[in-house]
């Protein structure tokens, strides 16, 4: 609460009316009440402790809220993100729901072929007209042929019949001539053009899937206790430490094993000394083949050495 009486002081004194920062009451209760703590250390065979300052926990204490505004920011951003994916989702399913709809009907309309219209079909007159030209035409052609001397023959001689091989120039031209399209028979007079219809490309329907989803945010581990470290012997004790390398408990065995400095400092904190030149005995352990050998093979049971003993 910022008092009124705080307000015009601070308008007085500087002018301007700017707003502090400051606390809550609940805060500042709580960093009035944060002292200096003792945790454990983190080698679970000692018994010593070390000391946690209050500014470090105010400060571990502030970048634990901030660390919890992103992720809750995330979350929130997660679920906007969901939204607009689930609305883009159904307008994409709606869209190409209406485009297999347009095809669909499209092709429908395809399939019905167009009716005659009344111009096209041939009249009696026009009929009979062509067919006095078709009979001029074909008396003319008789007349000239009857007119025209050897070369006409020959010619007739030499055209191919029907059971000879043609070139490959009549072929291709024979297969040009198949190919033509049904639309050039109809412009004779007397013949109904046929007509067709493009049927137009629709594009392909949006994939439903395409879009990406969004992904939800990684959970974050927020320690919001105390770290683990280690007091100030044990620190101090781990850094004069080295991997020793000890020799197997087998008998025969020329095979060593790594002591690491970890388990040392641990032998160490079971003396409950504070003279950090004491050196505990080393553990009596095996190596890694045999240790390997023993994993590897069970106890067996072996025959009595005695003759006639059944035991083993």
């Amino acid at each position: 609460m910022w008092r009124r009486g705080a307000q015009l002081a601070l308008l007085q004194k500087t002018g301007k009316l700017r707003l502090p920062p400051r606390l809550c009451e609940d805060c500042f209760n709580a960093e009035r009440d944060t002292q200096d703590a003792e945790i454990r250390c983190k080698i679970d065979t000692c018994s010593r402790a070390w000391i946690w300052p209050r500014d470090a926990q105010l400060r571990h204490r502030v970048w634990v809220l901030r660390q919890h505004a992103k992720q809750h920011a995330a979350e929130r951003a997660y679920q906007v993100a969901l939204e607009e994916y689930a609305a883009s989702v159904a307008r994409a399913e709606a869209e190409a729901a209406e485009r297999e709809a347009a095809q669909s009907h499209e092709g429908g309309d395809t399939t019905q072929q167009a009716e005659p219209h009344p111009s096209d079909a041939p009249s009696p007159v026009t009929d009979a007209a062509d067919a006095d030209a078709d009979a001029d035409a074909a008396a003319a052609a008789a007349d000239a042929a009857a007119t025209t001397d050897s070369p006409a023959v020959d010619a007739a001689e030499h055209r191919p019949s029907a059971a000879e091989p043609t070139s490959d120039s009549e072929t291709e031209t024979e297969s040009a001539a198949d190919s033509e399209p049904d639309g050039a028979e109809g412009e004779g007079p007397g013949r109904r053009k046929r007509r067709r219809r493009r049927r137009r490309k629709g594009g392909a329907p949006m994939h439903v899937h395409a879009l990406p989803r969004p992904q939800p945010p990684p959970r974050l581990e927020i320690p919001e206790g105390p770290p683990a470290r280690m007091c100030g012997l044990c620190s101090e004790k781990v850094s004069r430490l080295q991997t020793r390398e000890l020799p197997c408990k087998v008998h025969g065995c020329t095979g060593t094993w790594s002591w690491d400095r970890a388990s040392q400092l641990r032998a160490w904190a079971t003396l409950d000394t504070d003279d950090l030149a004491i050196d505990p005995g080393p553990p009596r352990r095996m190596c890694e083949s045999c240790r390997e050998f023993v994993r590897t093979h069970h106890d067996r049971d072996v025959a009595c050495g005695r003759p006639g003993c059944e035991g083993t």
